[in-house]
């Protein structure tokens, strides 16, 4: 078995040696790189970039500086509609209020007075949520233009996306969408849910203009309001695709053309392009599955009816 596995190595080498020889001699082979023509599924998507926003959210809002008597919630808590977040101290403004009363005779005083005695000490949440913000301490006195506490209904999100306007014809109602963020790894599912009318104009110049664009995720589990997201609408799926190296395809003129490895030798085959993706291109016409396509070919000074010495096998 072992002289076998040497005499074959042996034999290979000499072929090998003989045909390279044979290359540098007589200049007879051109040495290529091939690669077979396959057909793949190709998935095309417009980009977009957008941001989260709570469609339900509660800012907190108390019109009276009352006193933070005690705060029952952290950021970041889910709490449901009705539960008690904090208490307030009213007394400590009555007092003030009834103090000036005294001294000032003062009739809005009176009235205030009259409000806080009706005032509810404990605030409870309007609707089920996370609390996003607070912005009040236990002790602190309420700034009335400033929300207490801001609660979001995250499970109920919506993406504003900004699409360029001339990718709009291209987006639907019910549409696919990729989402991505550098917050969170992975991917999520998303779907059209409404598309704008209004053309919004750039503020830079040269800018490009944009439509606004809805998108619904299939989970907010990683998505926060506010976060900055990336989107793909899937524009079209093309099943059985051929799908070539751009770099492979060579011009005569305006006519675009590749080299085909057949039989050991170099065929010119024209080619009709579709589209580009990236560093490769579609193929409509003029190669199928299989084929052997040479890579490069520009820097092979290649030409029909060359020999070729593939170096994919040596």
């Amino acid at each position: 078995m072992k002289k076998t596995i040497i005499t074959l190595v042996l034999s290979f080498s000499l072929i090998l040696g003989i045909m390279i020889a044979d290359y540098m001699v007589n200049n007879n082979f051109v040495m290529a790189n091939t690669e077979k023509v396959k057909v793949t599924e190709i998935k095309k998507y417009i980009s977009a970039l957008g941001v989260c926003h709570e469609q339900n959210k509660r800012e907190i809002k108390i019109d009276m500086p009352f006193v933070v008597e005690d705060i029952y919630a952290n950021v970041g808590d889910y709490i449901k509609k009705g539960q008690k977040i904090a208490t307030l101290n009213k007394e400590i403004l009555k007092s003030k209020l009834e103090y000036q009363s005294v001294t000032v005779s003062s009739v809005n005083n009176n009235s205030l007075i009259a409000k806080i005695n009706n005032y509810n000490t404990e605030i409870l949440s309007p609707i089920s949520g996370m609390v996003t913000k607070i912005n009040v301490t236990k002790g602190s006195e309420i700034n009335p233009s400033v929300p207490v506490m801001v609660v979001s209904d995250l499970e109920n999100m919506v993406i504003k996306s900004s699409v360029k306007e001339d990718d709009i014809k291209d987006i639907y109602v019910g549409q696919k969408v990729i989402i991505s963020g550098n917050s969170f790894v992975g991917d999520v599912e998303g779907e059209v849910i409404k598309i704008y009318p209004l053309v919004e104009k750039s503020n830079t110049l040269n800018g490009e203009n944009f439509v606004t664009v809805d998108v619904v995720a299939k989970n907010y589990d990683n998505i926060r309001p506010q976060t900055n997201l990336n989107l793909e609408f899937e524009d079209f799926t093309k099943k059985n695709a051929v799908i070539i190296p751009f770099d492979s395809v060579m011009f005569d003129e305006d006519k675009p053309y590749v080299y085909i490895n057949n039989m050991g030798y170099a065929a010119k085959r024209y080619v009709k392009l579709g589209e580009e993706y990236d560093i490769d291109v579609e193929i409509l016409g003029g190669v199928n599955e299989g084929d052997n396509l040479i890579l490069n070919p520009k820097f092979l000074k290649i030409k029909e009816g060359d020999k070729l010495l593939n170096t994919n096998e040596v």
